[in-house]
């Protein structure tokens, strides 16, 4: 992964993420980093993203040699690894290093992150007598982070260090190094470049079975590796597995007999096609809020009546909690309707749980409304199945198979990004200029607006596919 993440950096290899993207991601570090500073106290802050590394690392020196009481954000360099470190802070107990971290618990990757630190901050010649985490509190009071002692497995894990760096700088200057595919790829968390190791891969890996770890497994001891080598499926498979199998094989959509009566409800009824976006920030936004609470800040809704689709959106602007302001639009727009459609009834239903919650002028609407809606997913996952869902049933996996629609020609085209920039929009909006943050909107509106359309498109395939001449 970080030989491709190099070529990123030297432009050798287009990048992956927008700028917006890493413009929303860096917003957040910093938004942590201040409410970190906050707590902590006065320092000398390196303004390193402001000046040449090597000047950044001169200045982080000169104030450890001078005994300044707090760093933050200084930069250190040794053996050509440049780390920067959230904060060094002498006190009667010595020199800490202290890490912040946006999680709301220490994770391994977190020491591992630390102990490199430590690493190139003894090279330098300062030897750290404390190694510390900040992270926060899940209900970031009497204080948002809480503060660790580490410095025990730090010690243990800095000590090989060494070699590990050796091996990854001689790995990074020579070709793209061989990499099996395998659980590494996925824990602790996806490979950002998973798509690119899988190019050589069989187009239906025995991984992608839906839900099926054991079946691939035993089918990969059999001798198979991908679905299409399999004559036949082992006795317990799941019946989504069977259709998955029969999808792939046959190249084409199959479809339960049961898809009809799974859309009997809607038939005649008048429809919206609801969708929300959050954010969920590591620092509170809004009062009453915790670390990684999620806040509805944006809908879209397409009403489907007497044959007319008409649309409605709302996206909230900086300042107070939004949630009272989007209660009223969004039952302005769809207060009325026989279902609400959604794809993952239980985000949608948080959504509204959590907009009730500070709106008790409508907290009742909106819980009826909840109880109106009609999740698409179960649907889809109980009884179609095409080549090109790739065993994955989210909406986006799902739409562009059944219906051609898809977020290509969008600038925001995940939820994750979504949120992260709406995150940025709203609570750091002096972060952009008025052209820019017009701009911003507009991506956003687009992108919740495909989502609902997705929807509407959505419907009209599976009720296609649930007429006779379809169902297999």
């Amino acid at each position: 992964m970080q030989w491709l993440r190099l070529r990123e950096e030297e432009g050798v290899r287009p990048g992956r993420e927008s700028a917006l993207a890493r413009k929303a991601r860096g917003i957040r570090y910093r938004r942590t980093t201040i409410a970190a500073r906050e707590q902590l106290g006065s320092g000398v802050l390196i303004e390193a993203q402001a000046m040449h590394p090597d000047r950044a690392v001169e200045l982080t020196l000169q104030a450890l040699r001078a005994g300044v009481p707090r760093i933050y954000q200084g930069v250190l360099r040794a053996d050509g690894v440049l780390v920067t470190v959230d904060m060094l802070e002498r006190g009667p107990k010595g020199l800490t290093l202290c890490g912040f971290r946006t999680g709301t618990q220490l994770k391994p990757g977190h020491v591992e992150g630390l102990a490199l630190k430590v690493w190139v901050a003894e090279r330098c010649g300062f030897r750290p007598d404390r190694v510390e985490l900040m992270y926060l509190r899940r209900m970031a009071r009497p204080q948002l982070f809480r503060r660790v002692d580490v410095t025990v497995r730090c010690r243990r894990r800095s000590s090989s260090i060494g070699e590990d760096v050796g091996a990854q700088q001689l790995a990074l200057v020579g070709e793209l190094p061989a990499a099996e595919l395998g659980k590494h790829c996925i824990r602790p968390y996806d490979c950002y470049f998973l798509n690119d190791c899988g190019k050589d891969a069989p187009r239906h890996p025995l991984t992608s079975f839906h839900g099926g770890g054991r079946l691939a497994k035993s089918l990969g001891e059999l001798g198979y590796s991908s679905i299409e080598q399999i004559t036949e499926l082992p006795a317990r498979v799941s019946s989504i597995q069977e259709r998955q199998w029969k999808a792939v094989i046959s190249a084409s959509t199959v479809v339960d007999p049961g898809l009809h009566e799974a859309l009997a409800p809607l038939e005649g009824a008048t429809l919206a096609f609801v969708d929300f976006e959050s954010v969920a920030p590591p620092v509170p936004g809004y009062l009453t809020t915790h670390p990684f609470e999620r806040v509805p800040v944006q809908f879209s809704c397409h009403v489907l009546r007497g044959g007319k689709l008409e649309h409605h959106q709302a996206l909230a602007r900086s300042g107070e909690d939004p949630r009272p302001w989007l209660a009223k639009r969004l039952l302005e727009a769809c207060g009325s309707v026989d279902h609400v459609l959604v794809y993952s009834a239980q985000a949608e239903r948080q959504a509204l749980q959590s907009i009730a919650k500070v709106s008790s002028r409508h907290a009742d609407q909106l819980r009826a409304l909840g109880n109106r809606c009609f999740d698409l997913w179960p649907v889809v996952r109980d009884n179609v199945y095409h080549p090109d869902f790739m065993g994955s049933f989210s909406l986006k996996a799902v739409v562009p198979a059944l219906t051609g629609l898809d977020w290509k020609d969008l600038d925001v085209a995940d939820g994750y990004t979504a949120a992260l920039i709406l995150e940025a929009l709203l609570l750091a909006p002096q972060a952009f200029d008025e052209a820019e943050a017009e701009q911003t909107r507009r991506f956003m509106l687009g992108y919740c607006a495909r989502d609902t359309l997705a929807l509407v498109h959505l419907l009209a395939s599976l009720r296609e596919l649930s007429e006779p001449a379809a169902v297999q």
